[in-house]
């Protein structure tokens, strides 16, 4: 596991928009409001706790990865 580094929560957008998920897409698929992805995207927000884990489980099915390959900054 990986520690000290935060998770690129705008990269993992990216990541899911080159595998043709749309935000909006995204946002229906995970229950996750379409303004809060925009603003982890867009504004460099990070989610609440439950949020960003709920997304990280999302993610990780829909890619087809781990928790040990989330992008980080």
């Amino acid at each position: 596991m990986q520690t000290g580094r935060r998770i690129d929560w705008a990269t993992m957008l990216l990541n899911l928009r080159s595998k043709g998920l749309s935000l909006r897409r995204v946002a229906r698929a995970s229950g996750i409001p379409f303004t809060t992805l925009s603003g982890w995207q867009n504004l460099g927000r990070e989610p609440l706790y439950s949020t960003g884990d709920e997304f990280i489980n999302f993610y990780c099915g829909a890619l087809k990865v781990g928790r040990d390959h989330l992008p980080r900054c």
